[in-house]
C-alpha cells in the first residue's frame, strides 16, 4: 500500500475580494434577533371538541368564554338514536327500543353491508389470482366485477381495495366517460 503526500502549502487566505466591499443602508439589514421571531416548528391544529353543559346550563370548565357569561361552543341539536326490535320507529312508551348488549349488536351488524362474507371471498380470489399472474388485470377484474354486480349489497371499500390493489392510483374505467 502506498502513502500519498499532499506537498502543496496550507492556504493562507481563503476569500481575497479584489475590490473594496460598499456597506449598505442599516435600514435594509434585518434586526439582529430578527432570526429568533422565526418559528421553528410549524403549530399542529389543535381537535375541536365539543364540551358539554350541566344541568343548569352552566358550561364546562375546559369550554372556553364567550364573553358574555357564555360558552363559545355550544350544541344546538341532539339526535337521539334507537335501534327497535322489530325495525319501525320507537313507540311512545319506548317499549321497542333495544338497550345494552342487543342495540350494541344490531348497531354494529346495521353498518355491515348484507353480502360481506361474498365481497371477501372475491376480493380474495382477485388477490390469489394476481398473485398467479396466469390471466391479464383486465380479465381478473372484468370477472370480479362481473360477480360484484350481481350482489345485492357489496361491501364497497373492499371493491376499492380490489382496484387499487390491480391497479394502483390509476383512475376508475368509470371516472373516464
Amino acid at each position: 500500500m502506498t502513502t500519498i503526500y499532499d506537498a502543496r502549502p496550507e492556504p493562507t487566505m481563503i476569500l481575497r475580494v479584489s475590490k473594496k466591499m460598499t456597506p449598505c443602508h442599516s435600514n435594509w439589514l434585518p434586526a439582529k434577533d430578527s432570526h429568533l421571531a422565526v418559528q421553528l416548528q410549524v403549530p399542529q391544529p389543535r381537535k375541536k371538541i365539543w364540551f358539554p353543559e350541566d344541568s343548569n346550563g352552566e358550561p364546562h370548565p375546559l369550554n372556553p368564554d364567550d364573553g358574555y357569561g357564555g360558552s363559545k361552543f355550544k350544541l344546538n341539536t341532539i339526535k337521539a338514536i334507537y335501534v327497535t326490535s322489530d325495525g319501525k320507529v320507537p313507540t311512545n312508551n319506548l317499549s321497542n327500543v333495544l338497550e345494552g348488549s342487543s342495540a350494541f349488536k344490531a348497531h354494529r351488524a346495521e353498518k355491515k353491508a348484507r353480502n360481506e362474507r361474498e365481497t371477501s371471498h372475491y376480493y380474495n380470489r382477485l388477490s390469489y389470482k394476481l398473485a398467479l399472474g396466469k390471466k391479464t388485470k383486465f380479465k381478473i377484474w372484468e370477472t370480479f366485477q362481473k360477480k360484484i354486480d350481481a350482489l345485492p349489497e357489496p361491501t364497497f371499500s373492499l371493491v376499492g381495495l380490489a382496484w387499487r390493489k390491480t391497479f394502483g392510483r390509476a383512475p376508475r374505467f368509470e371516472e373516464y366517460i
